[in-house]
Order: C-alpha cells, then sequence, then structure tokens
C-alpha cells in the first residue's frame, strides 16, 4: 500500500505505476529527486473527505546505528522452491 493511496495519488515516491497501478501524488512529483520526505501528508477521496493522514510529530537530527539495518538474531533466510519451472502461484501455471 502506498502512502497517500486513497484519492490522493499511488504510493511513495512512484512515478508511474507497472500494471496500470495509480500515478503518484502531488506531493510526491514534488519531492521526487530531490532528499526530501513530507512532515504532513493528507490524502482525500473523491468528495473531499480525509482518507489518510501521516504526520511527523518529532524529529531529531542525528544519525542511526547500522545495526538497525540488520536482520534480527535468529533469522533464517526462506527460499521458495523452483517447482521444475513452473509458478505455483500464477493461474494456469
Amino acid at each position: 500500500m502506498g502512502m497517500g493511496s486513497g484519492g490522493g495519488g499511488g504510493g511513495l515516491f512512484g512515478g508511474g505505476r507497472k500494471g496500470g497501478g495509480p500515478a503518484a501524488a502531488k506531493w510526491e512529483e514534488v519531492l521526487k529527486g530531490k532528499g526530501g520526505f513530507p512532515l504532513r501528508v493528507i490524502s482525500r477521496d473523491a468528495k473531499g473527505k480525509e482518507s489518510f493522514k501521516m504526520e511527523a510529530t518529532k524529529i531529531e537530527p542525528g544519525s542511526l546505528p547500522d545495526s538497525l539495518s540488520l536482520p534480527p538474531a535468529g533469522y533464517e533466510k526462506f527460499s521458495m522452491p523452483d517447482f521444475g519451472g513452473l509458478n505455483p502461484f500464477k493461474r494456469g501455471g
């Protein structure tokens, strides 16, 4: 699910979507490629009713430890079996 997808466009900095999905919201297009992030996003449905809201409530300068990007202890990678080249999740395949 993209941020602001309800009436406000697609997902975060998505641009054109593959498979005919929704286009990027106006705020996404404004920030795309500029290294920024919105502090408040409000999307509205076709009738103008608020359908999604995201707002930063606290900002602290600083860097985060690399350990936050690592998988947790005990994590095991799962790989789907090949099934002889067949995709069991695709219809007709």
